[in-house]
């Protein structure tokens, strides 16, 4: 449900409040286009809470976990993965991600873990995974690798 005409009025299933409010994120957030799709800045999505205000009950809230460079060095982004992974497993609710621009909604996660030794010296790897929503209709609905997430966004009550 989201609100019919867009704006501020009451929920409903209507698909032109779904239009107009898709609209009103595009403004408030920055979007511009990038090939055949829309792309936001990370550094944009972080002002996402700006569009609850009067949509939603006061007590929601919104946390973003980001690296303001974009770069992830160092594990700066590894909050980021961990507050939406925190949101899918702990709370069963999804998390919007942030990969090259575009912003998919997670709803899965999956992690595997592989034990190797050389001799008395053994190391544990990890690979994990969320499974997005690209947004596209259906198509398009992927795994997409925990490196490639820069930014998380989730929503709370």
């Amino acid at each position: 449900f989201y609100p019919a005409f867009g704006g501020r009025a009451r929920l409903c299933a209507d698909p032109v409040g779904l239009r107009n409010m898709s609209w009103e994120l595009r403004g408030r957030l920055g979007t511009y286009c990038s090939g055949s799709g829309g792309a936001t800045r990370f550094t944009s999505m972080i002002n996402a809470w700006r569009y609850l205000p009067g949509r939603a009950t006061a007590a929601w809230s919104m946390r973003t976990r980001y690296d303001p460079t974009g770069l992830c060095w160092f594990g700066a982004c590894n909050s980021a993965r961990s507050l939406a992974r925190e949101q899918i497993v702990n709370y069963r609710a999804p998390a919007i991600l942030g990969c090259h621009n575009h912003y998919p909604m997670a709803y899965g996660y999956a992690w595997r873990s592989k034990r190797s030794c050389f001799l008395w010296v053994c190391s544990t790897s990890y690979s994990r995974w969320f499974w997005v929503n690209q947004g596209w209709g259906g198509s398009g609905n992927t795994w997409i690798n925990w490196d490639d997430v820069k930014f998380a966004g989730t929503y709370q009550n």
